[in-house]
């Protein structure tokens, strides 16, 4: 994956997951993941923190 699109899809990860009306499945789905499990590998590889622990700690 290019550097560029991986931090354009980690900062809208960040923006939607903001969004508390959204589920992680949703989130998931609408960013064009296939399995949670992928994004939060995703998340947690560039973030340090799956997406669960990243809304967590913002909130």
């Amino acid at each position: 994956m290019r550097p560029f699109y991986r931090r354009y899809l980690i900062d809208d990860n960040s923006k939607i997951l903001h969004q508390m009306d959204k589920s992680i499945a949703e989130v998931t789905y609408a960013l064009g993941f296939n399995e949670v499990a992928n994004f939060n590998q995703f998340f947690k590889r560039n973030l340090g923190v799956t997406a669960t622990q990243f809304r967590n700690k913002e909130h």
